[in-house]
């Protein structure tokens, strides 16, 4: 009876231009050129970093409007930094009642606003949730909400970011990536009996869609159908939903883990693939999280590599639409070939039940 692995020799292995990382003979993904493809705007500085806000200064009128909703809303918070932008919200540091303090913010001219907005309501409700019931593993304390200004500030943790992109360009400090599985191994064991989480993720619906895309083939599709078969009635797991380093501050305490807008039930190993796909950067990090998702049962396997397959799509299908620069595209490359080798270990996994 065949089973699946999760490592792999294949060409490009002893192939004198393959990426360092693929060199490693191991089931990974991701160039470890790449970070610079990452728009630097996605990256939260750590503590003291970002640019001073100058008030005299030109300002997208946008930033305005939300740096005037968050005052508004809480007279309490006092600006310092505009931390980070994105397409969707502003970042910004300061304090709340002389607590250092973080504000996210809806960007008001976003073309989706009703999907900014949801969004960020649903990321208030996850934070009011944690408050009724702590998990155990440490979150930013909820200062104030308030989901019809798109307002959410917490307290601003100590340390600094685990990785500070999506995909890092090099390995994690040692010992970070040890303590960052620890903690989400906690978390997925803890059964929080509350109503403020929900299931993230309607697994068949989104493996349809792929599969009408073309992103799955037919050959394919009776594979991961055995599998799911297989996890009818599995328990679901409670997951932070991105469990990637850069929403990971390591403070002197322990991992802090911030932005649970995605926090809830989901099939097992759901976590883990996040980790394994965003860590091309670190082989060795990979294999630990390969052991731990074949070592943890047939349901903590095969959730696992459906989480992969539908991350790497998604990730692959996100990085196509955006304007790719070389890294970039050595990015996507590599993504790709770990797709490769998934739907392998998928096929292997369903020969296996």
């Amino acid at each position: 009876m065949a089973t699946p692995t999760m490592t792999r020799e294949s060409d490009s292995a002893s192939r004198p231009g393959a990426p360092a990382a693929h060199r490693a003979g191991t089931f990974r993904a991701a160039g470890a050129q790449h970070g610079a493809s990452v728009p630097a705007r996605q990256a939260a500085a750590g503590p003291g970093t970002g640019a001073l806000f100058d008030r005299g200064a030109t300002c997208p009128p946008a930033v305005l409007d939300a740096i005037a909703r968050a005052e508004a809303f809480s007279p309490g918070f006092a600006l310092q930094r505009v931390h980070y932008t994105s397409a969707e919200h502003v970042v910004l540091t300061g304090s709340y009642n002389k607590v250092s303090a973080v504000a996210k913010c809806r960007l008001s001219a976003h073309p989706d606003t009703s999907a900014v907005s949801s969004a960020l309501a649903d990321e208030i409700v996850v934070a009011r949730a944690l408050v009724r019931e702590r998990p155990p593993v440490r979150v930013p304390r909820l200062l104030a909400a308030d989901p019809t200004h798109g307002v959410l500030i917490t307290e601003r943790a100590p340390g600094r970011l685990a990785a500070p992109y999506r995909h890092p360009a090099q390995a994690p400090v040692p010992g970070a990536v040890l303590s960052v599985l620890g903690a989400v191994a906690k978390l997925n064991m803890w059964r929080p009996a509350g109503d403020g989480f929900e299931r993230r993720l309607d697994y068949l619906a989104l493996l349809a869609r792929y599969h009408h895309d073309g992103h799955i083939a037919e050959s394919d599709l009776s594979c991961i159908q055995r599998l799911l078969r297989g996890l009818v009635g599995a328990p679901a797991q409670f997951c932070h939903g991105q469990a990637m380093l850069r929403n990971v501050v390591l403070a002197p305490s322990g991992p802090v883990f911030v932005d649970w807008s995605c926090a809830g039930w989901y099939l097992p190993g759901y976590d883990l693939a996040t980790l394994w796909m965003t860590l091309g950067c670190d082989p060795d990090a990979r294999r630990r999280i390969r052991d731990l998702a074949l070592g943890g049962g047939l349901a903590v396997r095969d959730g696992f590599l459906l989480a992969l397959l539908l991350q790497l799509i998604g990730e692959t299908r996100r990085l196509d639409r955006s304007e790719a620069g070389e890294a970039q595209r050595e990015l996507l490359r590599c993504l790709r070939m770990d797709l490769v080798h998934v739907r392998g270990a998928i096929r292997a996994a369903a020969t296996s039940r």
